[in-house]
């Protein structure tokens, strides 16, 4: 019985990963996540520039305009290993990130 509610308990907390990244001062921080493969998740965007950004991976077919002082989530089926990208594309210069799965 103790051991059933401990998997259902491990169960439970899988499905509330929530991986954070802010956008700052046209970067993201952090710039890299690091998740397990096969593993579902949540990424939340907080935007706390004043101007929006348009937040992307081509990989993962996330692309949303994100205004400032707001906040998006996303959430990612799990993944292979592998590297994923991510961008902010306003200012692709600076606001860069990845998923890396393994």
């Amino acid at each position: 019985m103790l051991t059933a509610l401990l998997l259902l308990s491990n169960l439970a907390f899988a499905d509330d990963l929530v991986f954070k990244i802010e956008l700052k001062n046209r970067t993201m921080v952090p710039s890299e996540i690091i998740v397990a493969p096969n593993t579902a998740f949540t990424i939340e965007v907080v935007n706390t520039d004043n101007t929006a950004e348009e937040f992307e991976s081509k990989s993962l077919k996330i692309e949303k305009i994100i205004p400032p002082k707001r906040t998006s989530k996303f959430n990612v089926k799990p993944l292979a290993a592998g590297e994923y990208d991510l961008f902010g594309e306003f200012h692709m210069d600076t606001c860069q990130g990845k998923i890396i799965v393994k």
